[in-house]
């Protein structure tokens, strides 16, 4: 499960909050909001509401900071180091390992720069609210133990949520992904061999007939690279159907690797890749499927077998 921790300043992001909600979901992710009774968060009832939040973020897998205009009160009177709560949950996910990523308002960039330079402030009024700056150079400073100490800029919620799209695109492509093998959405395809002679042809290769079958959903617009032979198409295997084809291949002791290259019903393009290696004793070949791999969009390509 891919939880995300949203972490900000909430009543005067509210909307932006609610806006990344209904983004991670349609990005195939499980969004964690302490204000937000849609979203999985899992209260605890026997903790503060502070702890509680540390809990949740302790079981997401990423962390996301959002920083605009506001630092948030200090939890000092509740018991806790003189930060706010935001600032608390940003240093917790540091100390935990979580991935964070970081992103920034454009104005309170440009008033670090101008609060570095002269002291003055626009978009951030409040003197309190400038501990932000301390935020951002703190995640900035380049640590040895530290992967990542990247931040981006945002105009808007539009842009925001783009730059969340960029960012979280392959972990949402693994996650739907995911899903659909749990939902049994993939087809699954099956190949199996056997010497359609054992007579020897010059160069000591004989006949092998292979047989494709679709054990589960339909395959389309499928492409078999075998051996000595060019490219097979098929355009569609259907459940419980088989696609017969032959080629020739070394005699005996041989092996050889089979590559096909299908798509799911909604455009998924697999390849798996079978090693075929003749079994000496009974004159048979062995099939075994040595790697799996879906093409979840353009710029992602998800290992789902790699033997």
């Amino acid at each position: 499960m891919n939880r995300v921790f949203i972490s900000s300043t909430c009543y005067d992001l509210l909307d932006i909050r609610a806006e990344l909600e209904s983004e991670f979901r349609d990005l195939g992710l499980f969004p964690v909001l302490s204000d937000s009774c849609t979203s999985d968060f899992i209260p605890d009832p026997t903790k503060d509401s502070i702890d509680s939040c540390l809990s949740n973020l302790c079981t997401c897998q990423y962390v996301v900071v959002i920083l605009d205009h506001r630092y948030g009160p200090s939890l000092a009177k509740s018991g806790y180091e003189d930060i706010s709560a935001t600032h608390y949950e940003y240093k917790t996910a540091q100390e935990k390992g979580i991935p964070c990523f970081v992103y920034v308002r454009d104005r309170l960039m440009t008033d670090l720069d101008l609060f570095d330079k002269s002291g003055v402030t626009r978009w951030v009024s409040k003197e309190h609210d400038q501990r932000l700056f301390q935020v951002i150079k703190d995640h900035q400073r380049l640590k040895k133990d530290q992967s990542k100490n990247w931040l981006e800029r945002f105009r808007d919620s539009v842009h925001l949520k783009q730059l969340i799209r960029r960012d979280f695109r392959r972990v949402s492509d693994r996650a739907q992904i995911d899903r659909l093998i749990r939902e049994d959405r993939l087809p699954l395809i099956t190949l199996s061999a056997n010497f359609s002679s054992t007579t020897h042809h010059p160069g000591g290769q004989s006949p092998v007939s292979l047989k494709i079958t679709a054990v589960r959903r339909d395959a389309y617009r499928i492409n078999v690279e075998v051996p000595n032979s060019l490219k097979i198409p098929h355009g569609l295997l259907a459940a419980g159907k088989d696609f017969h084809f032959r080629t020739m291949v070394e005699y005996p002791g041989g092996s050889f690797a089979v590559n096909i290259v299908y798509h799911s019903p909604e455009g998924h393009q697999i390849t798996d890749t079978w090693s075929c290696t003749h079994l000496d004793r009974d004159n048979s070949i062995r099939c075994n499927l040595t790697s799996k791999s879906v093409k979840a969009s353009e710029s992602t390509v998800i290992t789902i077998l790699d033997a």
